[in-house]
């Protein structure tokens, strides 16, 4: 592959400046000095003095935005980016020190062209800093780097690649070349919150080649004004809304993708996210009937991808026609 590629990491923040600073500094501390191969473009919905002016001091693009949509602050980073392969960081995570070299190295060494990769990661806490050793802790283990050609993705691989890789769950794990990046720009600016997903089933409907490092050079970090993780204050105040803006964005993406298998796949996380809506917020027996009775055809499907995860939430479900203890347990089970 062409050598001297340069990287635009694109990092994202909504109403929140907690750790931004942290996820910036993980990004210009980079083994790769920042300015040579590397740009940093910054998009959030905020002004912050302390930020802004460190922003400015390190020539780092800074982009203001009102949109409450991820997907347009993404799509506004893409627009104003330069980079060969553009890197996505949520403001709450950070990269490991050498995760951009490791990527580099990885694409100017292989034989194949990569248009959609996705790292492996381990968990920080909230008080995890680029000072702390978990920025620093480089592992021994050779990288490795499983490419599949998409022209040979049947459901088999599908299934394997899903379950193997969960290529559809964060966005601090995925890098994207700058022609997958601009030949989905338009689908993208329509999905609002489930970028994550839309990404990897974009790179497959669209004939990219796909893949998947097995080095966690990604950093994860589980806090308390997490608007994702269930075990979160901010999620069980707000997570009703969450889950509606994503099942509005999949019922977005089974009008914008073809392909049967990545429809079928759509069509199987909008099921589960009706699940979690009637399991933590739902009062109508009616209304958890329905979606138990639907959970149980997916379950006997032969195609299903997540057959035990179908059957455990349904279980669940089931419980909660009774008492209101499947809550906790789900939050329990699934955090």
């Amino acid at each position: 592959m062409k050598k001297d590629l340069t990287y635009t990491v694109i990092i994202t923040a909504h109403d929140r400046d907690k750790y931004l600073l942290d996820a910036i500094k993980s990004v210009l501390f980079q083994k790769i000095k920042y300015n040579e191969k590397t740009e940093i473009i910054v998009v959030k919905n905020f002004k912050n003095e302390a930020i802004d002016s460190y922003l400015s001091k390190n020539n780092i693009n800074n982009i203001i935005t009102d949109s409450i949509s991820l997907a347009e602050k993404q799509a506004l980073g893409i627009q104003n980016s330069k980079g060969d392969y553009i890197l996505f960081l949520e403001d709450d995570d950070m990269f490991r020190i050498d995760k951009i070299s490791e990527i580099s190295n990885l694409l100017e060494n292989s034989n194949d062209r990569i248009d959609f990769i996705y790292n492996d990661a381990s968990t920080i806490t909230p008080k995890t800093h680029v000072e702390d050793p978990e920025f620093y802790m480089i592992s021994d283990k050779d990288s490795h780097l499983e490419v599949f050609n998409v022209s040979y993705i049947n459901f088999k691989i599908f299934k394997k690649i899903i379950k193997k890789y969960h290529p559809y769950m964060y966005n601090s794990r995925i890098a994207v070349s700058r022609a997958l990046a601009f030949k989905c720009l338009d689908g993208l600016k329509n999905v609002d919150i489930a970028t994550e997903t839309f990404w990897f089933l974009c790179a497959v409907e669209k004939g990219y080649n796909i893949a998947f490092i097995n080095k966690k050079l990604t950093l994860y970090r589980i806090h308390s004004s997490s608007y994702s993780q269930l075990d979160s204050p901010l999620f069980k105040r707000s997570g009703e809304l969450l889950i509606q803006r994503y099942l509005k964005s999949f019922e977005w993406l089974a009008t914008y993708f073809k392909n049967k298998m990545i429809l079928d796949f759509i069509s199987e996380q909008k099921l589960y996210r009706e699940a979690q809506l009637n399991l933590l917020y739902g009062t109508s027996k009616i209304d958890k009937i329905k979606v138990i009775l639907q959970l149980l055809q997916n379950s006997i499907k032969p195609n299903t991808f997540q057959r035990y995860y179908s059957a455990s939430i349904m279980v669940l479900l089931l419980i909660s026609l009774v008492t209101n203890k499947s809550r906790n347990l789900y939050y329990k089970i699934m955090s």
